[in-house]
C-alpha cells in the first residue's frame, strides 16, 4: 500500500510541476523589439505612400472593414488623399489598454493572447501632428498592426 501511495504521489508532483511548467511558459511571448514594430509600422505607411494596398493590407488586420473589398476600397482612397510626414514611436506597452472600451479590451484579450500597445507621435497631411494608441498582435505568427475605429482629432 505505501509503494502504491508513493507512486502515485510521485504521478501527482510530476503532473502538477508540468503543467506549470507549461501555463508558464507558453501563455507570454516575448514582446516585439522596437526596431521590428518600427520596420512593420514603416512598410505599413511606405506601402500606403507608394499606393501599394496589398502590401498595406498583408500587415494590418483592419477591422473598420466588413470585407477585403471594401478595405482595398478605403485604402485606395487613402493614398491619393492623405501624405504621412513622419511618424515616430514613443512607447510599446503590454498592459496600457486604457484607451478602448472594456467590451473591446475584452475581445481582443480573448482573441490575441500576445498584444502589445504602441503610442505613436504622427504628422499626416489630414490631420497635422497627432498621437495615437495602436494595438499590434501576434496573428498565426506574423505581428500585425490591429486598426480599430478610431476618431483623431482634425488640425
Amino acid at each position: 500500500m505505501d509503494k502504491r501511495f508513493g507512486f502515485l504521489f510521485i504521478i501527482a508532483v510530476v503532473i502538477v510541476a508540468s503543467s506549470f511548467f507549461y501555463f508558464n511558459t507558453t501563455s507570454q511571448a516575448s514582446p516585439p523589439d522596437e526596431k521590428e514594430v518600427k520596420e512593420i509600422f514603416e512598410k505599413y505607411f511606405d506601402a500606403i505612400e507608394k499606393g501599394d494596398v496589398d502590401t498595406a493590407i498583408g500587415l494590418v488586420i483592419d477591422t473598420r472593414y466588413q470585407d477585403i473589398g471594401s478595405q482595398r476600397a478605403g485604402y485606395q482612397t487613402a493614398v491619393k488623399e492623405d501624405v504621412i510626414y513622419s511618424i515616430e514611436i514613443d512607447s510599446i506597452d503590454q498592459g496600457d489598454s486604457s484607451f478602448m472600451s472594456n467590451a473591446v479590451n475584452k475581445r481582443l484579450a480573448e482573441e490575441y493572447e500576445d498584444r502589445y500597445f504602441v503610442d505613436l507621435a504622427v504628422e499626416n497631411k489630414t490631420n497635422g501632428e497627432f498621437k495615437i494608441t495602436m494595438p499590434i498582435v501576434k496573428n498565426q505568427g506574423e505581428w500585425k498592426i490591429l486598426i480599430l475605429p478610431t476618431e483623431i482629432p482634425a488640425a
